[in-house]
């Protein structure tokens, strides 16, 4: 009994490590996901193209008319996002469209989001298109572009001649770049011409009067019940034909230039000299100072016909700041100075008492020195000019040179003396131009010697 036991238990032990060491496994088969068996099949979900995202694609403007919008449609094919769908159409067919009711039908084929699509989309609501009558006694004009596009661009002149030949070119192909046309209907809804039917659009009567450009419209022979009208100012229309010559200016001190501003306008200006007289009109100059600027008023008229056409106020600036006077003048002594401070110092040896007398009396004996330009050495004299209320002391140039080749004009000039040293005999002194046209000035500071004023 116990040798049978024992038998059966070595074929138990066995059979166990037979099972712990088999080399063959055989999994349990399982299903593979959709997405295993074909990780790049594309999303099969449905996208639907609504009227609404049509709408948006072709930025239809339900204020116009439905020939607007198929103008519109029949453009537009580039690729946009409209209501997060990547929409791209490619043709686009009307099936039907009713202009009385302001409604179409339109056939589209494209691409939402990489997947065709061929679909009829309905559209309401456009402007309904009057008949025949309404559009030609109602139809009107205005413009289309911003105003400093047509005053510059729009050909004004061509009225203000009245030759029949400068009238010609006012073709409605060119007037189109600058006017749209409009009607409405009875119920006072605008409706815009379309660019088929301005074909059948004409303009006649086209006059500039009190500052409007007048015409009449007609369609398919209707005349409208009343003209229009559009605003065009001459005045700025004009001032944009008069430029600045703006390296002239940058050349001259303001102030001198407004000193003779009859010889000097018309070289301040750039125009059309073949085509135009320009005058400047008398008592209509300005200045401001502080600006470094002056205005004045010119009357332009036609050189060939010598008739007047507009006075325009023109404010000219780019001028010579007063601060470039350091590099433009200098100061150098006389024998008048050098005698005057001479005395000056032997009647006061004292250092203080000196000091402050250079110092406070530097606007007279300032006058006894030489004062020129340094380009051509030409010397500035100290003249007495009247301005409103009395008269003041002036810096200008000398009166016997041309009116072109004078620069500098300073009127109430205000000097400061800053410092004084002697060395030997000779009196350095450093004085800065403080003000001048009522313009007060930092840094311009001359430094000149006085010779011989010292004792030994």
């Amino acid at each position: 009994m116990k040798r049978r036991l024992s038998i059966l238990m070595l074929i138990c032990v066995f059979i166990s490590c037979s099972k712990d060491h088999d080399p063959i496994h055989t999994p349990i088969p399982q299903s593979p996901s959709q997405e295993e068996e074909n990780p790049h099949a594309p999303n099969q979900e449905t996208v639907e193209v609504t009227s609404e995202d049509m709408s948006a694609y072709f930025l239809f403007d339900t204020s116009k008319s439905i020939a607007v919008a198929l103008d519109q449609a029949q453009k537009t094919k580039e690729l946009k996002l409209i209501h997060k769908k990547k929409i791209q159409v490619n043709k686009v067919q009307v099936i039907r469209q009713d202009e009385q009711e302001g409604t179409f039908e339109l056939a589209v084929q494209g691409l939402v989001n990489g997947t065709s699509f061929d679909e009829d989309f309905a559209f309401v609501g456009f402007a309904k298109k009057p008949d025949t009558y309404y559009l030609g006694s109602r139809s009107y004009a205005q413009w289309k572009v911003d105003e400093d596009v047509y005053l510059k661009e729009f050909d004004l002149e061509g009225l203000l001649t009245g030759k029949k030949e400068d009238l010609s070119r006012y073709t409605l192909t060119y007037l189109k770049d600058f006017i749209s046309f409009y009607s409405f209907d009875s119920s006072g809804t605008i409706y815009p011409f379309s660019e088929e039917e301005l074909n059948d659009i004409e303009v006649s009567d086209l006059s500039y009067e009190a500052g409007y450009l007048q015409f009449t419209t007609r369609y398919k022979g209707v005349k409208s019940l009343s003209a229009t009208r559009l605003p065009m100012d001459k005045k700025r229309y004009y001032a944009s034909k008069l430029g600045i010559n703006k390296a002239f200016v940058a050349t001259y001190y303001m102030h001198r230039v407004y000193q003779n501003l009859d010889v000097f306008y018309s070289h301040l200006l750039t125009f059309d000299f073949d085509k135009y007289v320009v005058e400047l009109v008398g008592d209509s100059k300005s200045l401001n100072s502080q600006d470094n600027s002056l205005s004045f008023t010119v009357r332009i008229s036609f050189r060939e016909t010598q008739k007047e056409l507009v006075e325009v106020e023109k404010t000219i600036t780019g001028f010579k700041p007063l601060g470039e006077l350091k590099k433009d003048l200098l100061i150098a002594s006389s024998a008048d100075l050098q005698e005057h401070i001479k005395n000056l110092i032997q009647r006061n040896p004292k250092e203080d008492r000196m000091a402050y007398l250079l110092k406070s009396s530097i606007g007279k004996w300032i006058q006894k020195a030489q004062i020129g330009r340094v380009d051509n050495g030409h010397l500035l004299d100290w003249v007495e000019v009247q301005v409103p209320g009395g008269s003041v002391m002036a810096l200008v140039e000398d009166a016997n040179l041309p009116e072109m080749e004078k620069w500098i004009y300073l009127e109430r000039p205000i000097f400061e003396l800053i410092s004084y040293q002697f060395i030997e005999r000779n009196l350095w002194v450093k004085v800065k131009l403080a003000a001048a046209n009522e313009v007060a000035l930092d840094d311009v500071v001359f430094e000149f010697r006085i010779h011989n004023v010292k004792s030994e």
